[in-house]
């Protein structure tokens, strides 16, 4: 970017605080500016600036963070960032985005949206909603249009790694941890707003499988564990999806409960299976 554009690059050296200052002045005066540098120093070394200078004056400035996680961590704890992104989204006005997939790229429609509003201003007529929702209102005049600048931007902004598929699981369960406790509290999202609900494999027996409304998948499920008298049989659904399984199955699943007339129970909610996992 500096080859390219010269006159629009601008080294602040190592001064990572008064870099976000300096973008927060440059964002207020209309510029759009991108700052850019190793994670521990973009956040840490800057979180009062970013605090005051970018989101109480909700000025429009880009950060980027490379090197997130132990990604330097030989270099020692200074060039660790392991707290980042809870702190940056505890500041009101503070957008975070670490997608890993396809599910988590959808969360950034409402940014592809307002990007297509500022490019062609009318075209637009309402968007919002909620922080998950991108629903919009246009004039259906206008939808081969809005089609062509919507994936102008949608292509500009993917590419095909980020559309691939892939199932980021947090490990197994062992057989004393099928419990409803563990499931309500998972329901509770525990793991804090914004972030995916846990998803756990393991390897089971399938001993019955058929569908409901001929496009959902139920099933009963044994987990294969060394000592079988320990494992729990539990019922299984797999939303739109009419494949059967085979006998043994390595799945991808939710664990949630479900209450029926007063009576609760576990039930995985199946994501995927086999060649589908990582």
């Amino acid at each position: 970017f500096k080859a390219a554009a010269p006159e629009r690059f601008f080294n602040c050296g190592v001064a990572e605080a008064n870099m976000m200052s300096v973008a927060s002045g440059m964002a207020l005066s209309g510029l759009r500016p991108v700052v850019y540098t190793i994670t521990p120093f973009t956040t840490y070394r800057c979180i009062e600036q970013i605090r005051v200078g970018v989101c109480y004056h909700k000025a429009p400035v880009v950060i980027v963070g490379t090197g997130s996680g132990l990604s330097y961590a030989e270099l020692g704890p200074t060039h660790h960032s392991l707290e980042d992104l809870a702190m940056l989204r505890s500041i009101p006005g503070m957008r975070v985005y670490a997608p890993i997939d396809a599910k988590d790229v959808r969360r950034c429609l409402r940014d592809a949206l307002d990007m297509v509003s500022k490019r062609e201003p009318g075209l637009i007529l309402n968007f919002g909603g909620h922080a998950m929702a991108a629903g919009l209102t246009i004039r259906q005049s206008d939808f081969d249009d809005f089609e062509h600048h919507f994936c102008e931007i949608s292509t500009s902004l993917l590419d095909d790694e980020i559309l691939q598929r892939r199932s980021v699981h947090d490990g197994s369960l062992g057989p004393d941890q099928f419990t409803i406790e563990i499931a309500d509290r998972l329901m509770q999202e525990i793991w804090g707003q914004g972030f995916p609900q846990p998803l756990f494999y393991g390897e089971f027996e399938v001993l019955q499988q058929s569908l409901m409304k001929d496009k959902h998948l139920r099933l009963q499920l044994r987990p294969l564990l060394k000592n079988e008298n320990l494992a729990p049989v539990l019922t299984g659904v797999w939303f739109n999806r009419t494949q059967t399984l085979p006998q043994h199955a390595f799945l991808a699943f939710r664990l949630v409960s479900d209450r029926f007339r007063e009576e609760a129970r576990i039930q995985l909610i199946i994501e995927a299976a086999n060649d589908s996992l990582p």
